[in-house]
């Protein structure tokens, strides 16, 4: 069945508006059917770019399939992975959960290379983006959900996370199992500190931590942005929400 869909030749509503918002839409058409049937639906809130999981498993982990829109001339891609109920982002200048489907936010992705999934280029016209969309959506669809049935826990995620849970991730290309696609495997700042914390491994999860602050800072130096470096409190919160982590593990 799932074949069936990722393969239909249906038609989908024509580009009357060859726009950026207009084409995002038009991918929207093609995976609500694909994705819905396996559980994932589109995000109010991201309006047509992310497609999640309702509700957690028992260990609080959505399925995320994304949409990225990187802004004209680059072109759109494709991402999937999972958001972590357990692991805090930051918002601002304060540290917050994303525990529901509205707020659901990737803490553990996968971005693969062009090759491995077709991207959809806007510049190139009408005619060829609705061929590269439709290629992309359908090839995306079918590695995602490789991975996650290939990782569905988050001890068959743990590898990941600590080979990938700090913020080098950027310029590694990998070969990901089980279908051996190239892609970049990218983490939040703080999935490997509460992942690890979730596991019990207290001693880790603190200097994580430590390393995840301490990254943040000096990319906040780096880029020019010293006023971005992280207050007293929002360490402190961070370090009290880890600790609520390790109580519950």
């Amino acid at each position: 069945m799932i074949l069936r869909r990722l393969f239909s030749t249906k038609t989908h509503p024509a580009l009357p508006d060859f726009d950026w918002r207009t084409c995002k839409k038009y991918i929207a058409s093609i995976l609500d059917p694909l994705l819905q049937p396996m559980g994932l639906l589109r995000s109010d809130r991201q309006k047509s770019s992310v497609w999640c999981d309702p509700d957690p498993t028992s260990e609080g982990l959505r399925r995320l399939f994304m949409v990225h829109d990187a802004g004209l001339p680059r072109p759109l891609s494709v991402a999937w992975g999972y958001s972590l109920d357990f692991v805090p982002h930051l918002s601002g200048r304060k540290v917050m959960w994303h525990r529901t489907f509205k707020t659901a936010r990737g803490d553990l992705w996968v971005q693969p290379s062009e090759r491995s999934v077709p991207q959809a280029h806007v510049e190139r016209g009408e005619a060829s983006f609705r061929k590269e969309a439709d290629k992309m959506c359908r090839a995306g669809v079918i590695q995602a959900d490789a991975f996650w049935s290939h990782h569905q826990t988050m001890t068959d995620l743990m590898p990941l996370v600590e080979e990938n849970g700090r913020f080098e991730w950027v310029s590694q290309r990998k070969s990901m199992p089980p279908t051996g696609i190239t892609c970049v495997i990218g983490a939040s700042d703080f999935t490997l500190p509460f992942t690890l914390a979730r596991f019990g491994r207290v001693v880790d999860a603190r200097q994580a931590l430590e390393n995840a602050i301490g990254d943040l800072n000096a990319r906040s130096r780096q880029f020019g942005n010293p006023r971005w470096e992280l207050e007293s409190d929002v360490i402190e919160d961070l370090r009290d929400r880890l600790s609520k982590i390790e109580d519950v593990a």
